[in-house]
């Protein structure tokens, strides 16, 4: 369904990805049941929300996997917009780092280059 939708997705359709920077990776809270999703956002629009990532009660255990040399894929995904509360852009919060910044220190690669390997397998 995620992939159908994101390959579907007409050219004149209007995104409103357009507030977050190219490669962002946001906070998505989820309801029905509630969620928070942490990734590279893909795409957004009236439909809903396309993200590369995983579920942040998984973070830690997807971060670890990847810094032991163990598979670990992110997940692409939809969410229909009836369930996205909210999409934050992920950054640090004064003395606490950023999911991303825990990414980049405990697996010592970049992130983008991990998600957007994943997001690439499967977009057009």
């Amino acid at each position: 369904m995620a992939i159908e939708f994101w390959k579907a997705r007409p050219l004149d359709t209007p995104s409103l990805a357009k507030g977050f920077p190219p490669s962002a990776f946001v906070l998505t809270t989820l309801g029905n049941p509630r969620e928070k999703f942490w990734g590279l956002l893909l795409d957004l629009d009236l439909r809903g929300v396309v993200l590369c990532g995983v579920l942040l009660d998984s973070f830690d255990d997807f971060v670890r996997q990847l810094r032991d040399g163990e598979a670990a894929v992110p997940v692409t995904i939809f969410y229909p917009m009836h369930r996205v509360q909210s999409v934050e852009l992920e950054r640090s919060d004064g003395p606490v780092p950023s999911l991303l910044e825990r990414f980049r220190r405990e697996t010592e690669s970049d992130p983008e280059t991990v998600f957007r390997a994943q997001a690439d397998e499967v977009r057009p």
